[in-house]
């Protein structure tokens, strides 16, 4: 009898750890949506100015709500303009394929850091990344990559 008590607490504690670790979903709907897009991301990217052949690229740190507001700050090279303390503030949805938009602006202290940007998404795992390319006509993406930060 001991090894069956045993193995129901180790049971028990397993369970209680994987349910401490799992994020609410009972008011997702099916599929994905904005409320996949939630909690804090790392993101990476670059890309190249069509008119001018200049290239950016740059890092920053995104929190979503799951109901399609971003905000953020990023630091970013712009052709050699260096863009620090840029605030970002935008709004996204994203359909029950993964396949979503983002419209945002942004705004820094150095002159030519700030403006707006367009963005196709596309949410993968669940939401713990996010791959994104511009659809402005007069910038093309190279790479950008939204990965959720554990808690």
């Amino acid at each position: 009898m001991k090894k069956v008590r045993g193995t129901s607490i180790i049971v028990g504690v397993a369970l209680g750890v994987l349910m401490l670790g799992a994020r609410d979903t009972s008011s997702a709907p099916p599929g994905y949506s904005a409320y996949n897009v939630q909690g804090t991301y790392r993101v990476t990217f670059s890309g190249i100015l069509l008119a001018t052949g200049r290239i950016e690229s740059g890092i920053g740190i995104f929190t979503a709500d799951g109901a399609g507001h971003l905000t953020g700050t990023e630091v970013f090279n712009a052709g050699g303009t260096v863009c620090r303390d840029v605030a970002i503030t935008g709004t996204y949805s994203v359909g029950a394929n993964g396949i979503g938009a983002l419209s945002a602006d942004f705004s820094g202290p150095t002159p030519g850091c700030s403006g707006h940007f367009n963005s196709a998404l596309l949410v993968l795992d669940g939401g713990d990344v996010v791959h994104a390319s511009s659809t402005d006509p007069d910038f093309v993406t190279i790479a950008e990559e939204w990965r959720r930060q554990s808690q």
